[in-house]
């Protein structure tokens, strides 16, 4: 990944827990992302049209996780990456999510890192 966006501590709520207790009321997650992009056209350009629109994406990583109830953090950074990669913005994902978990414990935290392959990666890059 050489040109990367990168977002730090994005804060979204979800229901996420192993039991139903624990996802009876939404918790704040702290989400990092790095995407793999092409920085020198965005800037070549000087146009939003040839850059990842960040704004929308956070809206994105918040809308999934508040659209439905996870088990685990795995599942949650495992359908961010998935997510992010099928937008078609990047071939190359990074995504970290992090949750309090147990008292005494800063948090935990999960990190994928996920590639598009084939013939949907082709496409991606010859969008650009």
């Amino acid at each position: 990944m050489a040109d990367k966006l990168i977002l730090r501590k994005i804060h979204a709520e979800c229901r996420i827990g192993v039991t139903p207790d624990e996802r009876a009321l939404p918790q704040r997650l702290s989400i990092d992302l790095e995407l793999a992009i092409d920085a020198g056209r965005a800037a070549e350009v000087d146009r939003m049209k040839a850059a990842v629109d960040y704004v929308a994406l956070v809206e994105q990583v918040r809308g999934l996780c508040a659209e439905q109830s996870y088990h685990l953090v795995e599942t949650v950074a495992e359908a961010l990456a998935k997510k992010i990669l099928e937008a078609g913005s990047t071939t190359h994902v990074r995504v970290v999510v992090r949750k309090r978990a147990v008292a005494g414990l800063g948090y935990a935290a999960v990190e994928v890192e996920r590639r598009r392959t084939g013939r949907a990666a082709a496409v991606a890059r010859s969008r650009r």
